[in-house]
């Protein structure tokens, strides 16, 4: 504060003392004259904004701090529901594909895609073998990501071999597959 006192002051000298000999002096004067004013205008303008930034950061590192996490409210135990864990897969293309089992065969999948046309596509694969295929629709296309849901029912052909689902979109440019996620059917 004290800075900006003397800053007013020395603005003060520069313009209102001077205000009389600007008008009779050269134009080489009344530039330099004119140029003191501005920048002391500048650096008043410059100690302000760091002032409040200041202001700024202290606000907020006082709400971060007011926030607390009590860890013997009975309501949450996380050791309680550690059984419960669920996988969530994820790619450059899907995102939050989740799977759920619902009966011996039937499987639940859900979650978010980034495909052309809103259009997606699935395979499962026993081993290298493909079981079943199909295709769906999320609600949005790219480049939001849309919602998804389908069920699949696959049997299991060898013993041997793992499930998998791939979920892919197909190229617009070609056909291939592209951003496959493979995810394994448990």
């Amino acid at each position: 504060m004290l800075f900006i006192s003397a800053l007013l002051t020395c603005f003060y000298r520069e313009f209102y003392c001077n205000q009389l000999s600007f008008y009779y002096a050269s134009s080489l004067r009344r530039t330099l004259v004119l140029m003191n004013i501005l920048r002391h205008i500048s650096a008043i303008a410059f100690i302000i904004v760091i002032a409040s930034c200041n202001n700024n950061k202290n606000k907020q590192s006082a709400d971060t701090t007011s926030h607390s996490i009590d860890s013997t409210n009975p309501v949450f135990n996380p050791h309680e529901h550690s059984h419960d864990t669920v996988d969530v897969y994820s790619n450059e293309t899907f995102k939050d594909v989740v799977l759920k089992k619902t009966g011996e065969t039937i499987y639940e999948v859900h979650g978010k895609a980034r495909v052309f046309e809103a259009s997606y596509h699935y395979l499962v694969k026993d081993g290298n073998e493909i079981v079943t295929d199909g295709h769906g629709t999320t609600d949005a296309g790219a480049p939001a990501f849309g919602n998804f849901n389908f069920t699949v029912n696959v049997k299991k052909k060898t013993a041997t071999e793992a499930l998998y689902l791939v979920l892919f979109e197909v190229s617009a440019k070609d056909g291939s597959r592209q951003h496959e996620l493979p995810i394994p059917l448990k």
